[in-house]
Protein backbone atom coordinates (compact mmCIF):
# COMPACT_ATOMS: atom_id res chain seq x y z
CA UNK A 1 0.00 0.00 0.00
CA UNK A 2 1.13 3.04 -1.05
CA UNK A 3 1.79 5.68 1.48
CA UNK A 4 -0.07 9.06 1.57
CA UNK A 5 2.16 11.82 0.42
CA UNK A 6 2.01 14.83 3.03
CA UNK A 7 2.13 17.40 0.19
CA UNK A 8 -1.14 16.09 -1.71
CA UNK A 9 -2.75 16.20 1.80
CA UNK A 10 -1.62 19.66 2.43
CA UNK A 11 -3.47 20.24 -1.00
CA UNK A 12 -6.44 18.34 -0.19
CA UNK A 13 -6.84 20.47 2.82
CA UNK A 14 -6.06 23.65 1.31
CA UNK A 15 -8.30 23.04 -1.60
CA UNK A 16 -11.35 22.12 1.20
CA UNK A 17 -10.66 25.44 3.07
CA UNK A 18 -10.88 27.63 -0.02
CA UNK A 19 -14.07 26.09 -1.19
CA UNK A 20 -15.21 26.43 2.12
CA UNK A 21 -14.72 29.95 2.40
CA UNK A 22 -16.11 30.30 -1.16
CA UNK A 23 -19.38 29.06 0.18
CA UNK A 24 -19.31 31.08 2.95
CA UNK A 25 -18.53 34.39 0.98
CA UNK A 26 -21.65 33.30 -1.26
CA UNK A 27 -23.11 32.48 1.66
CA UNK A 28 -22.90 36.25 3.40
CA UNK A 29 -23.02 37.75 -0.27
CA UNK A 30 -26.36 36.19 -0.62
CA UNK A 31 -27.58 37.23 2.60
CA UNK A 32 -26.17 40.56 2.08
CA UNK A 33 -28.34 41.10 -1.30
CA UNK A 34 -31.15 39.69 0.20
CA UNK A 35 -31.04 42.21 2.76
CA UNK A 36 -30.45 45.05 0.19
CA UNK A 37 -33.35 43.58 -2.00
CA UNK A 38 -35.58 43.58 0.86
CA UNK A 39 -34.76 47.29 1.86
CA UNK A 40 -35.97 47.72 -1.40
CA UNK A 41 -38.89 46.29 -1.31
CA UNK A 42 -39.90 47.89 2.28
CA UNK A 43 -38.74 51.41 0.30
CA UNK A 44 -41.78 50.38 -2.51
CA UNK A 45 -43.70 49.33 -0.06
CA UNK A 46 -43.85 52.19 1.53
CA UNK A 47 -43.96 54.58 -1.09
CA UNK A 48 -46.81 52.30 -2.45
CA UNK A 49 -48.84 52.60 1.04
CA UNK A 50 -48.10 56.48 0.78
CA UNK A 51 -49.20 56.53 -2.86
CA UNK A 52 -52.27 54.45 -1.84
CA UNK A 53 -53.49 56.74 1.18
CA UNK A 54 -53.30 59.68 -1.06
CA UNK A 55 -54.85 57.79 -3.75
CA UNK A 56 -57.60 56.52 -0.50
CA UNK A 57 -57.77 60.04 0.52
CA UNK A 58 -58.32 61.35 -3.31
CA UNK A 59 -61.16 58.57 -3.48
CA UNK A 60 -62.73 59.10 -0.38
CA UNK A 61 -63.29 63.31 -1.07
CA UNK A 62 -65.99 63.50 -3.47
CA UNK A 63 -64.83 66.72 -5.73
CA UNK A 64 -67.88 67.15 -7.35
CA UNK A 65 -69.76 68.20 -4.46
CA UNK A 66 -67.68 70.36 -2.16
CA UNK A 67 -68.94 74.15 -2.34
CA UNK A 68 -67.56 77.93 -1.18
CA UNK A 69 -69.74 79.37 -4.11
CA UNK A 70 -69.15 82.78 -3.04
CA UNK A 71 -66.36 85.40 -0.82
CA UNK A 72 -67.58 84.28 2.29
CA UNK A 73 -68.97 80.31 2.03
CA UNK A 74 -72.46 82.17 1.93
CA UNK A 75 -75.03 84.92 0.87
CA UNK A 76 -74.87 86.79 4.77
CA UNK A 77 -71.23 86.56 4.13
CA UNK A 78 -70.35 85.20 7.23
CA UNK A 79 -67.42 83.56 6.71
CA UNK A 80 -67.88 79.81 8.20
CA UNK A 81 -67.86 76.43 6.90
CA UNK A 82 -69.21 73.20 7.37
CA UNK A 83 -67.22 70.26 8.86
CA UNK A 84 -64.52 69.80 10.41
CA UNK A 85 -60.60 70.40 9.70
CA UNK A 86 -57.42 68.42 10.56
CA UNK A 87 -55.21 69.81 12.93
CA UNK A 88 -52.69 67.61 10.73
CA UNK A 89 -52.59 69.56 7.51
CA UNK A 90 -50.35 68.99 4.56
CA UNK A 91 -49.42 70.79 1.21
CA UNK A 92 -51.79 68.66 -1.78
CA UNK A 93 -50.68 70.80 -4.43
CA UNK A 94 -50.37 74.64 -6.22
CA UNK A 95 -51.13 76.00 -9.18
CA UNK A 96 -48.88 78.29 -10.93
CA UNK A 97 -51.09 81.28 -11.99
CA UNK A 98 -47.91 83.06 -13.67
CA UNK A 99 -48.68 86.57 -11.55
CA UNK A 100 -49.95 87.76 -8.09
CA UNK A 101 -52.96 86.09 -7.12
CA UNK A 102 -54.69 88.61 -4.64
CA UNK A 103 -58.43 87.11 -5.11
CA UNK A 104 -60.31 84.80 -2.95
CA UNK A 105 -61.05 81.13 -4.64
CA UNK A 106 -64.32 80.24 -4.84
CA UNK A 107 -65.16 76.19 -5.17
CA UNK A 108 -68.22 74.28 -7.20
CA UNK A 109 -69.23 72.40 -9.98
CA UNK A 110 -66.27 70.20 -9.27
CA UNK A 111 -63.61 73.44 -9.82
CA UNK A 112 -61.71 75.78 -8.25
CA UNK A 113 -62.40 79.29 -9.93
CA UNK A 114 -59.53 82.11 -9.16
CA UNK A 115 -58.39 85.11 -10.85
CA UNK A 116 -54.99 86.70 -11.08
CA UNK A 117 -53.27 89.47 -11.75
CA UNK A 118 -52.30 88.29 -15.22
CA UNK A 119 -55.84 89.16 -15.93
CA UNK A 120 -56.77 85.72 -16.05
CA UNK A 121 -59.61 83.79 -14.12
CA UNK A 122 -58.74 79.90 -13.67
CA UNK A 123 -60.78 76.80 -13.28
CA UNK A 124 -58.26 74.61 -11.51
CA UNK A 125 -59.49 70.69 -10.85
CA UNK A 126 -59.30 70.50 -6.76
CA UNK A 127 -58.36 66.91 -6.71
CA UNK A 128 -54.40 67.76 -8.20
CA UNK A 129 -54.13 71.32 -9.20
CA UNK A 130 -54.73 70.63 -12.97
CA UNK A 131 -55.92 73.62 -14.80
CA UNK A 132 -59.27 72.82 -16.55
CA UNK A 133 -59.36 76.06 -18.62
CA UNK A 134 -58.23 79.58 -18.56
CA UNK A 135 -60.17 82.84 -19.81
CA UNK A 136 -58.09 86.46 -20.42
CA UNK A 137 -60.36 89.38 -19.85
CA UNK A 138 -58.41 91.68 -20.70
CA UNK A 139 -57.86 93.51 -17.02
CA UNK A 140 -56.06 92.73 -13.48
CA UNK A 141 -58.71 90.44 -11.53
CA UNK A 142 -58.68 90.71 -7.61
CA UNK A 143 -62.56 90.55 -6.96
CA UNK A 144 -63.11 87.18 -6.46
CA UNK A 145 -65.72 85.49 -8.60
CA UNK A 146 -69.41 84.52 -7.63
CA UNK A 147 -71.13 81.20 -8.50
CA UNK A 148 -74.83 80.83 -9.07
CA UNK A 149 -76.12 77.84 -10.72
CA UNK A 150 -73.45 77.06 -13.24
CA UNK A 151 -72.85 81.45 -14.35
CA UNK A 152 -69.77 82.76 -12.92
CA UNK A 153 -70.06 86.78 -11.85
CA UNK A 154 -67.01 88.79 -11.41
CA UNK A 155 -65.61 92.38 -11.82
CA UNK A 156 -62.24 93.73 -12.93
CA UNK A 157 -60.24 96.39 -11.86
CA UNK A 158 -60.92 97.78 -15.62
CA UNK A 159 -64.10 98.28 -14.60
CA UNK A 160 -66.27 95.52 -16.49
CA UNK A 161 -68.57 93.32 -14.94
CA UNK A 162 -68.68 89.61 -16.44
CA UNK A 163 -70.71 86.64 -16.13
CA UNK A 164 -69.42 83.13 -17.74
CA UNK A 165 -70.24 79.81 -18.72
CA UNK A 166 -69.04 78.19 -15.26
CA UNK A 167 -68.00 74.83 -17.24
CA UNK A 168 -66.33 76.15 -20.08
CA UNK A 169 -65.19 80.17 -19.48
CA UNK A 170 -67.28 81.33 -22.52
CA UNK A 171 -68.25 84.97 -21.92
CA UNK A 172 -71.94 85.08 -22.24
CA UNK A 173 -72.23 88.62 -21.42
CA UNK A 174 -70.45 92.00 -19.76
CA UNK A 175 -70.99 95.61 -18.66
CA UNK A 176 -68.70 98.47 -18.64
CA UNK A 177 -69.00 100.32 -14.96
CA UNK A 178 -67.12 103.66 -14.66
CA UNK A 179 -64.52 102.65 -11.92
CA UNK A 180 -62.61 99.78 -10.73
CA UNK A 181 -64.64 96.40 -9.16
CA UNK A 182 -62.29 94.88 -6.18
CA UNK A 183 -65.21 93.06 -4.42
CA UNK A 184 -67.02 89.96 -5.01
CA UNK A 185 -70.67 90.21 -6.30
CA UNK A 186 -73.52 88.50 -4.85
CA UNK A 187 -77.27 87.53 -5.05
CA UNK A 188 -80.62 88.92 -3.92
CA UNK A 189 -83.43 87.30 -5.60
CA UNK A 190 -82.56 87.11 -9.15
CA UNK A 191 -80.64 90.01 -9.32
CA UNK A 192 -77.20 90.24 -8.82
CA UNK A 193 -75.37 93.24 -6.93
CA UNK A 194 -72.23 94.33 -7.46
CA UNK A 195 -69.93 97.48 -5.88
CA UNK A 196 -68.16 99.58 -7.74
CA UNK A 197 -65.19 102.47 -7.47
CA UNK A 198 -67.44 104.82 -8.79
CA UNK A 199 -69.23 104.83 -5.68
CA UNK A 200 -72.19 102.73 -6.87
CA UNK A 201 -73.97 99.89 -5.89
CA UNK A 202 -75.76 97.81 -9.07
CA UNK A 203 -78.35 95.44 -9.65
CA UNK A 204 -78.20 93.11 -12.80
CA UNK A 205 -80.53 90.81 -13.95
CA UNK A 206 -79.04 87.39 -14.87
CA UNK A 207 -78.70 88.13 -18.08
CA UNK A 208 -77.26 91.55 -17.80
CA UNK A 209 -80.08 94.01 -17.70
CA UNK A 210 -79.58 96.77 -15.46
CA UNK A 211 -82.30 96.81 -12.32
CA UNK A 212 -81.50 99.48 -10.29
CA UNK A 213 -78.20 101.38 -8.90
CA UNK A 214 -78.11 103.11 -5.63
CA UNK A 215 -75.34 105.73 -5.41
CA UNK A 216 -72.96 106.24 -2.51
CA UNK A 217 -70.46 109.20 -1.62
CA UNK A 218 -67.27 107.48 -1.83
CA UNK A 219 -66.13 104.00 -3.21
CA UNK A 220 -67.08 100.95 -2.83
CA UNK A 221 -64.82 98.20 -1.59
CA UNK A 222 -66.27 95.15 -0.27
CA UNK A 223 -68.99 93.24 -1.05
CA UNK A 224 -72.73 93.28 -0.02
CA UNK A 225 -74.03 91.10 2.48
CA UNK A 226 -77.55 89.54 1.78
CA UNK A 227 -80.51 89.63 5.11
CA UNK A 228 -83.43 88.67 3.03
CA UNK A 229 -84.46 91.09 1.27
CA UNK A 230 -81.94 94.08 2.17
CA UNK A 231 -78.16 94.43 0.96
CA UNK A 232 -76.35 95.31 3.78
CA UNK A 233 -72.73 96.98 2.73
CA UNK A 234 -70.11 99.86 3.54
CA UNK A 235 -68.04 102.46 1.62
CA UNK A 236 -65.39 104.77 1.81
CA UNK A 237 -68.09 107.25 2.83
CA UNK A 238 -67.85 106.22 6.44
CA UNK A 239 -71.50 104.66 6.55
CA UNK A 240 -73.38 101.06 6.25
CA UNK A 241 -75.81 100.97 4.00
CA UNK A 242 -79.04 99.31 3.85
CA UNK A 243 -81.03 98.97 0.56
CA UNK A 244 -84.23 97.42 -0.35
CA UNK A 245 -82.75 94.07 -2.61
CA UNK A 246 -86.19 94.75 -4.65
CA UNK A 247 -85.71 98.22 -5.96
CA UNK A 248 -82.40 99.58 -4.33
CA UNK A 249 -84.36 101.95 -2.00
CA UNK A 250 -82.49 103.20 0.96
CA UNK A 251 -83.77 101.36 3.96
CA UNK A 252 -81.03 103.22 6.08
CA UNK A 253 -77.47 104.55 6.31
CA UNK A 254 -75.38 104.67 9.63
CA UNK A 255 -72.66 106.63 10.01
CA UNK A 256 -69.25 104.20 11.87
CA UNK A 257 -66.66 106.75 12.09
CA UNK A 258 -64.47 105.80 9.20
CA UNK A 259 -64.16 104.60 5.87
CA UNK A 260 -64.89 100.59 5.54
CA UNK A 261 -62.85 98.55 3.68
CA UNK A 262 -63.95 95.07 4.22
CA UNK A 263 -67.83 93.63 3.93
CA UNK A 264 -70.48 92.86 6.66
CA UNK A 265 -70.97 89.39 8.01
CA UNK A 266 -74.79 89.20 9.01
CA UNK A 267 -76.53 86.56 11.56
CA UNK A 268 -79.40 87.03 13.29
CA UNK A 269 -80.50 90.28 11.55
CA UNK A 270 -77.25 91.64 13.10
CA UNK A 271 -74.37 93.31 10.69
CA UNK A 272 -70.73 92.71 11.91
CA UNK A 273 -68.23 95.05 10.33
CA UNK A 274 -64.88 95.84 10.92
CA UNK A 275 -64.01 100.05 10.53
CA UNK A 276 -60.75 101.38 9.36
CA UNK A 277 -60.29 103.40 12.71
CA UNK A 278 -59.79 100.30 14.73
CA UNK A 279 -63.57 99.45 15.48
CA UNK A 280 -65.75 96.56 14.99
CA UNK A 281 -69.69 97.42 15.23
CA UNK A 282 -72.59 94.80 15.51
CA UNK A 283 -75.67 96.57 13.96
CA UNK A 284 -79.38 95.16 14.55
CA UNK A 285 -80.42 95.24 11.14
CA UNK A 286 -84.19 95.50 12.25
CA UNK A 287 -84.17 97.96 15.34
CA UNK A 288 -81.67 100.05 12.75
CA UNK A 289 -79.25 100.48 15.84
CA UNK A 290 -75.91 99.29 17.65
CA UNK A 291 -75.49 96.95 19.69
CA UNK A 292 -72.12 96.91 20.46
CA UNK A 293 -68.83 98.62 19.80
CA UNK A 294 -65.08 97.16 19.82
CA UNK A 295 -61.89 98.30 19.79
CA UNK A 296 -59.73 96.23 22.10
CA UNK A 297 -59.67 99.21 24.60
CA UNK A 298 -58.38 101.41 22.34
CA UNK A 299 -55.90 99.52 20.96
CA UNK A 300 -56.96 97.70 17.74
CA UNK A 301 -55.38 98.49 14.51
CA UNK A 302 -57.43 99.59 11.25
CA UNK A 303 -59.52 96.24 10.27
CA UNK A 304 -59.45 95.97 6.44
CA UNK A 305 -60.55 92.29 7.05
CA UNK A 306 -63.87 91.16 6.81
CA UNK A 307 -65.58 89.11 10.08
CA UNK A 308 -66.44 85.73 10.80
CA UNK A 309 -69.17 84.78 12.77
CA UNK A 310 -70.63 81.79 14.49
CA UNK A 311 -73.37 81.68 17.25
CA UNK A 312 -70.82 82.34 19.99
CA UNK A 313 -67.86 84.51 18.24
CA UNK A 314 -67.13 86.93 15.97
CA UNK A 315 -63.19 86.98 14.81
CA UNK A 316 -61.37 89.71 12.86
CA UNK A 317 -57.89 90.00 11.85
CA UNK A 318 -56.48 93.94 11.70
CA UNK A 319 -53.68 95.54 10.59
CA UNK A 320 -52.05 95.74 14.69
CA UNK A 321 -50.75 91.85 13.24
CA UNK A 322 -53.67 90.37 15.88
CA UNK A 323 -57.04 88.05 15.09
CA UNK A 324 -59.19 89.39 17.62
CA UNK A 325 -62.07 87.12 18.98
CA UNK A 326 -64.90 88.54 20.31
CA UNK A 327 -68.22 87.90 22.24
CA UNK A 328 -71.03 87.84 19.54
CA UNK A 329 -73.47 88.93 22.34
CA UNK A 330 -71.49 91.59 24.33
CA UNK A 331 -68.49 92.77 22.24
CA UNK A 332 -66.67 91.84 25.03
CA UNK A 333 -62.67 90.25 23.81
CA UNK A 334 -62.28 86.66 24.09
CA UNK A 335 -59.08 86.09 22.99
CA UNK A 336 -56.29 87.44 20.48
CA UNK A 337 -53.85 85.97 18.04
CA UNK A 338 -50.40 87.64 17.28
CA UNK A 339 -48.95 86.98 14.12
CA UNK A 340 -45.92 88.35 12.47
CA UNK A 341 -47.75 90.68 9.93
CA UNK A 342 -50.94 92.58 9.11
CA UNK A 343 -54.62 90.55 8.80
CA UNK A 344 -55.99 91.67 6.08
CA UNK A 345 -56.93 88.61 4.84
CA UNK A 346 -60.74 86.97 6.25
CA UNK A 347 -60.72 84.38 8.84
CA UNK A 348 -62.79 81.15 8.12
CA UNK A 349 -64.60 79.74 11.20
CA UNK A 350 -64.64 75.83 10.28
CA UNK A 351 -65.93 73.83 13.44
CA UNK A 352 -63.95 73.91 16.61
CA UNK A 353 -61.31 76.00 14.36
CA UNK A 354 -60.62 79.01 12.49
CA UNK A 355 -58.39 79.56 9.62
CA UNK A 356 -56.52 82.58 8.95
CA UNK A 357 -54.00 84.01 6.96
CA UNK A 358 -51.73 87.06 7.10
CA UNK A 359 -49.31 89.35 5.02
CA UNK A 360 -46.12 87.61 7.09
CA UNK A 361 -46.60 84.51 4.86
CA UNK A 362 -48.22 82.23 7.19
CA UNK A 363 -51.69 80.08 7.18
CA UNK A 364 -51.89 79.36 10.23
CA UNK A 365 -55.07 77.18 12.34
CA UNK A 366 -56.00 78.26 15.81
CA UNK A 367 -58.21 76.76 18.21
CA UNK A 368 -61.36 78.59 18.12
CA UNK A 369 -62.16 78.61 22.14
CA UNK A 370 -58.67 79.37 22.51
CA UNK A 371 -56.91 81.28 19.67
CA UNK A 372 -54.14 78.31 20.82
CA UNK A 373 -52.01 77.98 17.48
CA UNK A 374 -52.45 74.44 15.81
CA UNK A 375 -50.68 74.22 12.85
CA UNK A 376 -49.17 77.48 10.59
CA UNK A 377 -47.57 77.19 7.28
CA UNK A 378 -44.91 79.78 5.38
CA UNK A 379 -45.71 80.23 1.85
CA UNK A 380 -43.13 82.69 2.13
CA UNK A 381 -45.24 85.31 -0.20
CA UNK A 382 -47.72 87.83 1.28
CA UNK A 383 -51.54 86.27 1.85
CA UNK A 384 -53.68 88.79 1.02
CA UNK A 385 -56.97 87.28 -0.28
CA UNK A 386 -59.16 85.00 2.06
CA UNK A 387 -59.37 80.99 2.22
CA UNK A 388 -61.81 78.90 0.23
CA UNK A 389 -62.70 75.71 2.75
CA UNK A 390 -64.88 73.17 2.45
CA UNK A 391 -64.25 69.12 2.57
CA UNK A 392 -61.75 69.35 4.87
CA UNK A 393 -59.45 71.31 2.31
CA UNK A 394 -58.07 74.90 2.43
CA UNK A 395 -57.39 76.73 -0.68
CA UNK A 396 -56.02 79.83 -0.72
CA UNK A 397 -53.59 82.19 -3.41
CA UNK A 398 -50.62 84.31 -2.99
CA UNK A 399 -49.09 87.14 -4.45
CA UNK A 400 -46.25 84.64 -5.62
CA UNK A 401 -48.62 83.78 -8.56
CA UNK A 402 -50.00 80.50 -7.00
CA UNK A 403 -52.69 78.57 -5.65
CA UNK A 404 -52.60 76.56 -2.94
CA UNK A 405 -54.36 73.68 -1.71
CA UNK A 406 -54.13 72.08 1.62
CA UNK A 407 -55.86 68.98 3.60
CA UNK A 408 -55.52 66.26 5.79
CA UNK A 409 -52.52 64.21 6.67
CA UNK A 410 -53.63 60.60 6.43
Amino acid sequence: MNKPNPLNLRAAADAFLHKRRLGDRQVTGLFISRIKIGAVLFVVCLLLACARQDSERSSQTDYASLSWPIFRGNPALQGTAEGELSAKLKLLWTFSAGDDIKASPIVGLGCVYVGSLNDTLYCVDPADGARRWAVGLGDDIEAPALLVDSTLYLGTLGGKFYALNARSGEVLWERQVDGEIYGSANAAGEGIVVGCYDGLMRCFSRDGRLIWSYETANYINGAPAIDEELVVFGGCDSQLHLLNAVDGSRAESVKVGAFVAGSPAVLDHVAYIGVFNGSLIAFDLTQKKEIWYYDAEGKAGAFFSSPAVNEELVVIGGRDRRLHAVDRRTGRAVWTFTARGDIDGSPVICGDKVVAASKDGRLYLLSLKSGSLLWSYEVGAELIGSPAVCGGMILIGAVDGKLYAFGETR
